[in-house]
């Protein structure tokens, strides 16, 4: 397994930065198609969610 200099999996750190740029486009996208936006603290959240559940998968 290929790790990074701090002992995370090199495919961890790549499945989360997959998901913090799919959760920013879904808020783009919300923002530009739906004229609708929440608090950075809300996409946050959101991401946060998001890692629990695909931890879960």
């Amino acid at each position: 397994m290929i790790t990074t200099l701090l002992g995370t999996p090199l495919n961890a750190i790549k499945s989360l930065v997959q998901l913090v740029f799919w959760e920013t486009w879904k808020e783009r996208n919300a923002r530009v198609f739906g004229h609708h936006s929440v608090p950075a603290e809300t996409t946050v959240a959101n991401i946060k969610d998001e890692v629990v559940a695909w931890m879960k998968a």
